[in-house]
């Protein structure tokens, strides 16, 4: 598709084929799953293609899980090991093991979710994003940073406001709750790649 739309020219098809950018959902799920019916468009064929793909491992690691785990379950920024927010049982050693690794699934995606950028990871070993491994996975998949989208408040029909008030502690002051709001569109603004922003978040 990618090579299709690059053949596209100003003098013959009226636009310039190679300004244009695609992006989408990369899950590997449903009847697609592991390219049971061909090789589909998920993350992990995606590397080259210069095609992006929504990245949940910055969400992810942000907020403490995605929209199908427990809404209690808390991120490097929602308070994880440091506020613990009373819904999800607190295991101080646990928990700020997690944490490490969650905070490893953010920086992976600061550093433009990229498969061949080495990153000193919680456990003192500096790997690829390609060796680092989430749920069996590479835990970065692109090549580009521009197969980033980053993104962590939008697309998944709640709000980055609505997750902090899910996830935070309950003592959490709206002060505090809009900060950590903030920290979490600092990870979007400042990720490489494509930013994502949910219309009206600011």
């Amino acid at each position: 598709m990618r090579t299709r739309l690059a053949e596209l020219t100003l003098e013959a098809d009226g636009i310039d084929g190679r300004s244009i950018y695609i992006y989408g959902e990369a899950w590997d799920l449903g009847e697609m799953v592991d390219n049971q019916r061909g090789v589909n468009c998920g993350q992990m064929n995606l590397s080259g293609t210069g095609l992006g793909a929504f990245n949940d491992r910055l969400r992810d690691g942000a907020l403490g899980g995605g929209p199908f785990d427990p809404y209690f379950y808390q991120g490097l920024v929602t308070g994880l090991g440091l506020a613990p927010n009373g819904l999800n049982p607190h295991r101080p050693r646990e928990d700020m093991d997690d944490l490490a690794k969650l905070t490893d699934m953010v920086r992976y995606s600061l550093a433009g979710n990229l498969r061949s950028y080495p990153l000193l990871n919680s456990d003192g070993v500096t790997r690829t994003g390609e060796d680092a491994r989430l749920h069996g996975l590479p835990l970065a998949y692109g090549a580009f940073p521009h197969e980033h989208v980053a993104f962590i408040g939008c697309h998944d029909n709640l709000t980055i406001f609505d997750y902090v008030s899910e996830k935070s502690p309950v003592t959490a002051t709206a002060e505090e709750r809009m900060r950590m709001c903030v920290m979490c569109m600092a990870l979007v603004a400042l990720s490489q790649g494509i930013v994502f922003f949910h219309a009206g978040a600011r």
